[in-house]
C-alpha cells in the first residue's frame, strides 16, 4: 500500500505523525512491536495500589503522560478526555462517516478498518476518510487494544477535524485509559486492556535492563529504538534480579530539544472527561480501592505473621546451635588436652629410639674394633664349618638351625651370670654376632678366602651397580626420547593448531573487508539517494512555491472577482428599482387580474366545499388499517368535504385538508402541508437528537424571490441552533423546467452540523439526479449564509462554500408517486442511524402502502390536533383562519 502526498500533508497535521513516520521511513517494523504476553503480564503484576506505582527493583515507578509523549512522539498539551464516552448527545453512529464505511455500527472490528483502508487508499477526494480510518487503526491496534480486536465508534468525536484533534492530550489520555483499566482489574493482570507496550518501554526508560537497537540510539520517536520481542525476553528472566542502584524515576537518556518541545504544557486548567463521573460511579470506584487496600493489608499482615514465626524459628534454631557449639567447643578442648599430652609422649619415646640408636651405634663400632679371636674362638669356626658342611643339601644352602639352638643356650646361661646393666648390651653383641657367623659359615673358612669372597662379592656388587646405573641410564635416555617425541609433536600440533587459526584469521578479515566494501557501497547507494530525496524535495518546495503563488493569485482574482459582482448586484438591484418605478402602471392592471381570479377560484371553492370525500372503502390502502384505525378514517371520510380541515396546528403554522387526505389514501401526489406534518411529528419525537427541520416551501420562495419567507423559515430557525446539533433537514421540490413552479419531484438534502457534509437523497436517481443535484447546489450554496453566520457565533469551523454534495444510495421507488413518502422515510431512516438497501423492490413498495395508511390515522387520530365531529366549528374555523394568515 502507497500513500500520495495528499495523504502525507493531511497527516503532518495530525499529532499522530511522529509515529506514523516510523514506519513510513521504514525506521521501524512491525515485528519490534510484538510483545510477548507474560513479559507485560509481569510488568502489571509489579503494580502496587498504596504507591500509586510499578515496583521495580526497590523504586517505584509511575506511569505519566510524559512517558507516552516520549515514546510515541505526540504532544502533550491540550485536554484529556474519555476515548470512548457512552452518552447519547456524543453518539457518531449516525454521521456520515460512520454509516459509510461501518454501516452505523457502534463497535468497529480491526478487519473492517483493514479492507476500507485498503479501498480508500485509491480514491481521490476521499485522503481525510483515509487519515481517520488509520488512526482507527492505530487506536485498534496500539493505543487502544483490547482482546476482541475492536474499537467504539464514538472515538469519531475526537478525529472529526485537525482542531479537535491537537486540543486533545493524546499521551495522558492513552495514559489515563490504561492505567484505569489496571486500577480496575487488580490481581487480574490477563484482562489488562489499553496501550501495554507502554508498560515494557517505560521500564527500558528508567532502568539498565536492555541495551538499545545500535542503529536505532538516536531515533525519533524513542519507540523504534528499542524491539519489544527482546523486551520480553529480557524482562521475564532479569526483571526480578534488578538492583535498586539499577533504576532511577528519571529519564536515564536525557530529552533531546524536539522531546522537550513535546513535554511543554500550557500553564491552564486542563479539562478532564476522566472527572466527569457521576457521585455514584465515583462512590463505586471508592468502595473498590477500598476493598483492593483492605485486600492487601491483610496479605501484609499473614506475611508479618509468616515472619514472625520465621525469626521465632530461627532463634530458636540459633539457641541449639550455640548449645552445640560449646558442647563442641568442650570437646576440642579436650582433645587438645588429649594431643599435648600424646605429643609428650612421643617426644618421650622418641628421645628412647635417639638412646637406642646410640647404643647401637656405639657396639657396632665396639664390634668392628674388636679382633674377631677375642670374642669367636678359632676352634668354634671350624668346628661350625664341618657342621655346615654336613646339613648343606642340593640348594648348597647352610643349615643353621642346631647352630641357633646351641648360641641359644649359651647366651641364656651368660645372661644368668652376667649383671643386670651389662645384659642389653650383651643381647644386641650376640645378635650382631649371629648375624657375622652365618656370613662366615657359608662364604669361608679361613681368613684368605675369606678376604677373596669379599673381593669377589665386591667386583659383583659393583657390577651390578654399574649394570643398574647403566640400565637407568638407558630407561632414563628412553625417557627422555619419550619425552622429546611427545613434545616434538604437541610442538607439531600446536604449529597445525595456529595455522589453522591464522587460516581462520585471513577467512574472518577477508570476510570484515568483504563486508566493510558492501557497507561502503550501501552507504554510497543510501548517499545518493538522500541527495536524490534532498533533490526532490527541493523540487517539492519549489513547486509548493509556485502553487502557493498561484493559489495566492487565484484569490486575488476571486476577490477581484467578488467585488465586481458584488458592483454587478448594487447595479442589478439599482436596475430593479428603476424598472419597478416604471412596472408600478402594469401592476394596478394585473392586481385587477388578480381580483378577478380570486373571485374565480372563492366560486370554485364554494362549489368543492360541497364535495364529499370519496368512499375509502374502496381505496387499495384500507387493508393496512386495523379495525380501530378504519372505524377513526371511515369517521372523518363519511363526514367530511374536501375543504374540511382534518389537522391544524397554528404554532406550527401547517393546516391539512380533507383534499390532502384523500390523496394519501388514494395513492396520488402529495401536497408540501404532509411533509411538514410528518417533520413536525418526528421533531416532537425521541428519535430527533437536536436535529433542525426546514420547511418544504423554503425552495419555492427562493424561486419566487419571496426573501422574506425565506428568511423566516430558512434564516431564523438556523439562527436557533446549537453546538449540540446533529443534522439539518432540507425537503425541496424540483420543477420539470427553471420556468415554472409546478411540483414534479420531492427530494431530501440532509447537513451534518458536525462534520460538516453535504448528503442528497433521492428516489429516483437514475433518472432525476442532475436536475435534482443542481437545486440542491443553489439551495445549499443559501442556506450556508446563516449557517456560517450561526457557526462563528459559536466559535466552530466555518463550512466550506465549495464543498461537494454526495449522493448516497438509498431505496428507489416505484411505479406510484411516492416520492415524497421516500423523502419522509429518509429522514426517519437517517435518525435511526439504519438505511435498508437490501429489501426488494416489492416488500419496499409494500411499506409505503402501509406507511400512507398509518399517516392518514395520524393525521384523523391525533387527540390534540386532528378533526372531530364533536369539535366546536368555531374553533376550527378560528385554527383554519389563523393558519391562511401564516402561509
Amino acid at each position: 500500500m502507497s500513500i500520495t502526498d495528499a495523504h502525507k500533508d493531511l497527516l503532518k497535521q495530525t499529532p499522530f505523525w511522529n509515529f506514523f513516520q516510523l514506519f513510513y521511513n521504514k525506521q521501524m517494523e512491525r515485528e519490534n512491536l510484538k510483545k510477548t504476553t507474560g513479559s507485560v503480564t509481569e510488568v502489571i503484576s509489579k503494580y502496587s495500589y498504596l504507591c500509586g506505582g510499578f515496583i521495580i527493583g526497590g523504586t517505584v515507578l509511575g506511569l505519566s503522560g510524559k512517558d507516552v509523549a516520549i515514546t510515541f512522539g505526540m504532544p502533550l498539551n491540550g485536554r484529556t478526555v474519555m476515548p470512548f464516552p457512552h452518552r447519547n448527545d456524543l453518539d457518531c453512529t449516525r454521521s456520515r462517516f460512520a454509516i459509510e464505511y461501518f454501516q452505523g455500527s457502534k463497535t468497529i472490528t480491526k478487519k473492517a478498518i483493514e479492507n476500507n483502508i485498503k479501498e480508500t487508499v485509491k480514491i481521490v477526494g476521499k485522503e481525510m476518510d483515509f487519515v481517520k480510518l488509520l488512526i482507527f487503526f492505530m487506536a485498534t491496534t496500539v493505543f487502544f487494544p483490547n482482546a476482541a480486536g475492536t474499537v467504539q465508534c464514538s472515538l469519531l468525536q475526537y478525529i472529526k477535524d485537525f482542531k479537535t484533534m491537537n486540543n486533545v492530550s493524546w499521551p495522558k489520555t492513552i495514559r489515563g485509559y490504561l492505567m484505569e483499566s489496571i486500577q480496575k482489574n487488580q490481581g487480574e493482570p490477563s484482562k489488562v486492556s489499553g496501550c501495554v507496550i507502554q508498560l515494557l518501554y517505560l521500564v527500558c526508560e528508567h532502568s539498565k535492563i536492555l541495551n538499545q537497537i545500535e542503529e536505532q540510539r538516536n531515533a525519533f520517536p524513542r519507540a523504534a529504538r528499542w524491539s519489544l520481542k527482546s523486551i520480553g525476553d529480557s524482562i521475564k528472566v532479569a526483571l526480578g534480579t534488578l538492583k535498586e542502584s539499577d533504576v532511577s524515576e528519571e529519564f536515564l537518556i536525557e530529552l533531546s530539544e524536539e522531546e522537550k518541545k513535546l513535554t511543554i504544557v500550557e500553564e491552564e486548567e486542563e479539562e478532564s472527561e476522566f472527572e466527569e463521573e457521576d457521585p455514584v460511579t465515583e462512590c463505586r470506584k471508592l468502595q473498590g480501592k477500598v476493598t483492593v487496600l483492605e485486600k492487601e493489608k491483610r496479605e501484609l499482615e499473614k506475611i508479618g505473621r509468616e515472619k514472625d514465626g520465621i525469626i521465632r524459628k530461627n532463634e530458636e534454631e540459633l539457641e541449639r546451635t550455640k548449645a552445640e557449639f560449646e558442647m563442641f567447643k568442650k570437646e576440642a578442648e579436650k582433645r587438645e588436652m588429649e594431643i599435648e599430652e600424646m605429643k609428650k609422649k612421643l617426644e618421650e619415646e622418641i628421645n628412647q629410639l635417639k638412646n637406642y640408636h646410640y647404643a647401637i651405634e656405639e657396639t657396632k663400632e665396639f664390634i668392628e674394633a674388636m679382633p674377631l679371636d677375642q670374642w669367636c674362638p678359632q676352634e668354634d669356626i671350624y668346628d661350625g664349618q664341618k657342621e655346615n658342611k654336613e646339613e648343606v643339601g642340593e640348594d648348597n644352602e647352610p643349615n643353621t638351625e642346631k647352630k641357633e639352638k646351641k648360641d641359644g643356650e649359651e647366651i641364656k646361661e651368660e645372661e644368668k651370670e652376667m649383671s643386670e646393666k651389662k645384659r642389653s648390651m650383651i643381647v644386641r653383641i650376640k645378635r650382631r654376632g649371629d648375624r657375622i657367623e652365618k656370613k662366615l659359615d657359608s662364604d669361608f673358612v679361613d681368613e684368605p678366602l675369606i678376604n677373596m669372597k669379599r673381593k669377589q662379592e665386591k667386583t659383583k656388587l659393583e657390577e651390578r651397580k654399574k649394570k643398574r646405573i647403566e640400565e637407568r641410564k638407558e630407561k632414563e635416555n628412553k625417557k627422555e626420547e619419550e619425552k622429546k617425541r611427545k613434545e616434538e609433536e604437541k610442538k607439531k600440533k600446536e604449529e597445525e593448531k595456529k595455522r589453522k587459526e591464522e587460516e581462520k584469521k585471513k577467512k574472518e578479515e577477508e570476510k570484515k573487508r568483504k563486508e566493510e566494501e558492501k557497507k561502503k557501497k550501501e552507504e554510497e547507494k543510501k548517499r545518493k539517494e538522500e541527495e536524490k530525496k534532498k533533490k526532490e524535495e527541493e523540487k517539492k518546495r519549489k513547486e509548493e512555491e509556485k502553487k502557493k503563488k498561484e493559489e495566492e493569485k487565484k484569490r486575488k482574482e476571486e476577490e477581484k472577482k467578488k467585488k465586481e459582482e458584488e458592483k454587478k448586484r448594487k447595479e442589478e438591484e439599482k436596475k430593479k428599482k428603476e424598472e419597478e418605478k416604471n412596472m408600478s402602471t402594469d401592476m394596478l392592471r394585473s392586481n385587477k387580474r388578480k381580483v378577478e381570479g380570486e373571485k374565480k377560484e372563492k366560486n370554485k371553492k364554494q362549489k368543492e366545499e360541497n364535495i364529499k370525500l370519496q368512499n375509502v372503502t374502496r381505496s387499495e390502502l384500507w387493508k393496512h388499517l386495523d379495525n380501530n384505525q378504519k372505524k377513526v378514517v371511515k369517521s372523518f371520510f363519511d363526514n367530511a368535504t374536501k375543504w374540511t380541515t382534518v389537522w391544524g396546528n397554528a404554532e406550527a403554522k401547517i393546516m391539512i385538508l380533507g383534499k390532502a387526505v384523500e390523496d394519501l389514501m388514494f395513492n396520488r401526489y402529495i401536497d408540501t402541508q404532509v411533509i411538514d406534518f410528518w417533520m413536525y411529528k418526528l421533531s416532537t419525537s425521541e428519535l430527533q437528537l437536536h436535529s433542525v427541520f426546514i420547511s418544504s416551501s423554503v425552495y419555492l420562495y427562493m424561486r419566487m424571490g419571496s426573501e422574506e419567507n425565506v428568511q423566516r423559515y430558512l434564516d431564523d430557525v438556523i439562527m436557533k441552533v446549537n453546538e449540540n446539533t446533529q443534522y439539518i433537514f432540507f425537503p425541496f421540490n424540483t420543477s420539470r423546467s427553471d420556468d415554472t413552479f409546478e411540483g414534479f419531484h420531492w427530494t431530501l438534502l440532509q447537513f451534518d452540523w458536525s462534520q460538516p457534509e453535504w448528503i442528497h437523497y433521492n428516489s429516483m436517481i437514475h433518472h432525476t439526479k442532475e436536475r435534482c443535484l443542481n437545486d440542491a447546489a443553489k439551495l445549499m450554496q443559501r442556506a450556508l449564509i446563516p449557517i456560517n453566520e450561526r457557526r462563528r457565533m459559536l466559535k466552530l469551523d466555518i463550512a466550506p462554500t465549495d464543498a461537494q454534495i454526495i449522493s448516497i444510495q438509498c431505496q428507489q421507488q416505484q411505479e406510484w408517486p411516492d416520492c415524497a413518502m421516500y423523502v419522509c422515510k429518509y429522514m426517519e431512516d437517517a435518525l435511526n442511524g439504519k438505511f435498508e438497501l437490501n429489501t426488494p423492490e416489492k416488500d419496499v413498495a409494500e411499506q409505503m402502502q402501509a406507511k400512507r395508511a398509518l399517516m392518514t390515522y395520524y393525521l384523523c387520530g391525533d387527540p390534540h390536533f386532528s378533526w372531530s365531529i364533536e369539535d366546536d366549528p368555531e374553533r376550527l374555523i378560528a385554527i383554519v383562519e389563523e393558519a391562511e394568515r401564516n402561509n
